[in-house]
């Protein structure tokens, strides 16, 4: 037994995440039954939802598995000074962005404010070197305000004034177009949040899925939907670029003076988080990060918890969520055991590391009783249906693939929210519908004209351009529990980039001619040309419509590209 347990505590010093515990609490239980089939029915025995998390919870005291989970999430100068010096040395070779991350790093991570200062107008220079100089100049200032030491400052102050003298030159990307809107008259009020035009309407068909379907004949190209997260949460490479508050952009963020987990794009933005749902976070955000692991939606699920002190989020999340939970409510005891021992530690967190419980209400089991079913509730909601917040990018030094493209541009995932207009869509590997984001606000077209009545549908992941039928279900089949019925999954259709690399040289330059007319010789309106060449093409299986089709793609990930920075 001893042995067994110094075996597990050292999975868990290894591996400190839900995950990893999901196996080590089952081998506990093993190690002291000899078996864990009581175990698993005893829990899918259990009908609520605090009865799941209280029963995880239990287990986690009984072997000990909460002890250590928790630290205190300090600043250390010691660690600021080695992301300062990483920093340092990227920029002496000539890596900007790189040494703009770790100095943003350092700021997060110090604990004095001349360090801060000193990363302050390091990071300053970096900002000059991107051709960034407004917010250079905001560096500069936030160094001085810190203390940056008077036998330094000459060069600091020389930089302010090259910066001053440059502020109108500032480079913007090639592409970029401001958000779409809906104007107000073509909303259709009937849906969530007001976000999609009069043309769609949603309904629910005889087995209470929903349904989002076009009431007219839709050309491809379509704008059909604008629609801001209800709830988001930051991840990802690029989480130093955005703002935690708003999701923005930003180069050149502030931290929280707290913990070293998050930043922000400015005071305001500091302040709402706080009030909002940091003041309760900021004390576990860390060792959180770390049991959640790489499923990332548990945050959102955190957040939610957090959130729904407001009173408008509980109005929001009655009228636009809790619909919508109810119609795809599944029990599943997989996912339920998963997310009942995510809840257990979260409370324990929460509970015991924050103010968020009133003394009064920790001795009080139906207070303690309805926040484990909310957390369960929010985290259940936030595991399935957390959309992805992608951004394109430009890559340079990297040659376009296709000769439509002007530049290469790669899609990054930088944080997850819950959409209540998206959470309608079904799944098909063939969507009529792709999705772009400008910043945060995630913008639906459509990518192939729509007959009147059809349904719409977005992908989940697989796409049958990319990935073959086996793949498409299997992914399907792990993360939604169904098999994939749709139209290229039937007819297993073969994967489309494969015919591409059959395509005759001849035709291929053809084909990609007329694209790279509308695109980049730009002799006639590109989205109007490309949507003509998309509709004139009968069968959605064609070679010709794949290419036009990524062309149009491609389009579109340009227009809401706002990164300028690696």
């Amino acid at each position: 037994m001893d042995g067994a347990k110094k075996v597990t505590d050292e999975k868990i010093r290894t591996k400190d995440n839900i995950v990893a515990y999901e196996t080590i609490l089952k081998e506990r239980v093993f190690e002291e039954f000899g078996e864990i089939d009581t175990f698993t029915q005893q829990f899918e025995a259990l009908t609520t939802n605090y009865e799941r998390v209280t029963y995880m919870y239990d287990y986690m005291v009984r072997y000990d598995l909460l002890k250590g989970r928790y630290w205190k999430d300090l600043k250390n100068d010691e660690v600021a000074r080695r992301h300062k010096k990483k920093g340092d040395n990227n920029f002496a070779r000539g890596d900007f962005p790189s040494a703009l991350k770790h100095y943003t790093r350092c700021i997060m991570k110090a604990e004095s404010g001349v360090l801060r200062g000193l990363a302050y107008a390091n990071r300053s220079a970096a900002l000059f070197k991107l051709s960034l100089y407004r917010e250079c100049l905001e560096d500069i200032k936030r160094a001085v305000g810190n203390n940056y030491p008077g036998s330094l400052r000459p060069s600091l102050l020389y930089r302010r004034e090259r910066a001053t003298q440059m502020l109108g030159r500032t480079r913007t990307p090639k592409y970029h177009e401001r958000t779409p809107t809906l104007p107000r008259g073509a909303r259709n009020r009937n849906t969530p949040h007001a976000h999609c035009i009069k043309q769609i309407h949603v309904e629910l068909d005889e087995n209470s899925r929903r349904r989002v379907l076009v009431n007219n004949i839709t050309p491809a190209g379509k704008l059909i939907s604008v629609e801001t997260s209800m709830v988001n949460v930051v991840s990802g490479k690029s989480d130093l670029y955005h703002c935690h508050q708003c999701l923005n952009i930003c180069y050149n963020p502030t931290p929280c003076l707290t913990c070293t987990q998050v930043v922000y794009c400015g005071q305001n933005c500091a302040l709402d988080a706080w009030y909002d749902y940091h003041q309760y976070e900021c004390a576990i955000l860390s060792p959180l990060k770390r049991w959640v692991g790489y499923c990332k939606s548990l945050l959102v699920g955190v957040k939610m918890i957090f959130l729904a002190k407001l009173e408008q989020f509980r109005n929001d999340f009655d009228r636009y969520l809790n619909p919508i939970e109810n119609i795809v409510k599944k029990d599943v005891p997989k996912d339920n055991m998963f997310l009942a021992l995510a809840a257990s530690v979260i409370y324990y967190f929460i509970r015991d590391f924050t103010k968020f419980f009133p003394e009064e209400s920790k001795r009080d089991p139906n207070f303690d009783n309805q926040f484990k079913d909310d957390l369960f509730k929010y985290l259940h909601m936030a595991y399935v249906f957390s959309a992805e917040i992608t951004e394109a990018k430009q890559v340079f030094g990297v040659a376009p693939l296709r000769p439509f493209q002007d530049v290469y541009i790669e899609k990054e995932s930088f944080g997850l929210g819950i959409y209540p207009f998206f959470m309608h869509f079904r799944h098909a590997c063939c969507p009529n519908v792709v999705i772009h984001h400008y910043g945060s606000t995630m913008v639906l077209r459509t990518t192939r004209k729509c007959l009147k009545g059809e349904e719409l549908f977005v992908s989940y992941g697989p796409h049958y351009y990319y990935h073959d039928q086996r793949d498409r279900r299997n992914f399907i089949w792990r993360m939604f529990y169904y098999e994939c019925t749709c139209l290229v999954c039937d007819r297993n259709v073969p994967i489309m980039a494969i015919l591409e690399e059959c395509v005759t040289e001849e035709r291929y330059k053809a084909i990609t001619a007329k694209a790279t007319k509308c695109f980049v010789d730009k002799i006639v309106n590109t989205k109007d040309a490309l949507v003509d060449l998309v509709d004139a093409i009968d069968t959605e299986y064609n070679v010709e419509k794949y290419l036009y089709t990524l062309a149009l793609w491609y389009y579109y990930d340009l227009l809401g590209n706002r990164r300028r920075v690696p």
